[in-house]
């Protein structure tokens, strides 16, 4: 194949793969047991967006100043930070696992979200320690958790996914 022709096809693979992880990431539950996956294909599009980003970012650096790959080695640098953030949450519970946690004074929120995810939902509570805790929910259990007043949950702590209610 010629050289344009790679392109493309790479491109054309980059947009289906990217496609898919996005409409994973749209039907995956807010809780269950698979909501560590939905994490997971999150953090994937965003270090997919940011590797295509810095390999053009790179590449059309090579005849340049100086000055200019100062730059873009430093957007590299940010990209991979900014990705290593939105990640640490999930390592952080992949290595520690899931916990128990009884929680009382339940609040459940409505929260306006820009982009292609419209309303996100939340629970609030307190735990045992009195530190508030904020997990992600879906609208089912926005809905059918609005009246409760304590409730035990098996979850994720740093990412605020909910794998059941107990």
């Amino acid at each position: 194949m010629m050289k344009k022709e790679v392109k493309a096809v790479t491109v054309i693979a980059g947009c289906i793969l990217a496609g898919m992880l996005i409409a994973v990431q749209m039907i995956m539950p807010a809780t269950g047991r698979s909501v560590m996956v939905s994490e997971i294909v999150r953090a994937i599009i965003f270090w997919i967006l940011f590797i295509y980003i810095d390999v053009k970012v790179l590449k059309k650096g090579k005849k340049k100043k100086i000055s200019d790959k100062g730059i873009r080695i430093a957007i590299v640098i940010m990209s991979v930070i900014f990705c290593g953030w939105i990640s640490k949450g999930i390592v952080m519970d992949l290595i520690h696992g899931s916990e128990s946690m009884e929680l009382t004074h339940i609040v459940t929120e409505k929260a306006a979200n820009l982009g292609v995810f419209s309303m996100n939902y939340q629970l609030i509570g307190t735990d045992e320690n009195g530190n508030k805790i904020i997990l992600k929910i879906s609208g089912d259990d926005y809905s059918r958790l609005s009246n409760v007043d304590h409730i035990t949950v098996v979850v994720y702590k740093e990412t605020g996914r909910i794998v059941s209610f107990e």
